[in-house]
């Protein structure tokens, strides 16, 4: 008896750390950072190559 009760709370406790993961996992708490945009005309960040300013449009080979 006393192991049934043992073996519940062990199975309770793991079941809310996996409630935990499972929130962190779906509300972005887990999430991993996201790296700066970086244009592939310029190799500037913060913009993307479609919304470059940049007159020649070149710089960066791929």
């Amino acid at each position: 008896m006393d192991y049934d009760v043992e073996k519940a709370k062990r199975l309770i406790e793991e079941r809310e750390e996996i409630d935990r993961q499972l929130v962190a996992i779906f509300s972005g708490g887990a999430s991993k950072a996201r790296a700066a945009q970086k244009c592939s005309k310029c190799g500037k960040e913060g913009h993307t190559a479609r919304t470059c300013t940049d007159a020649e449009g070149g710089g960066v080979s791929a």
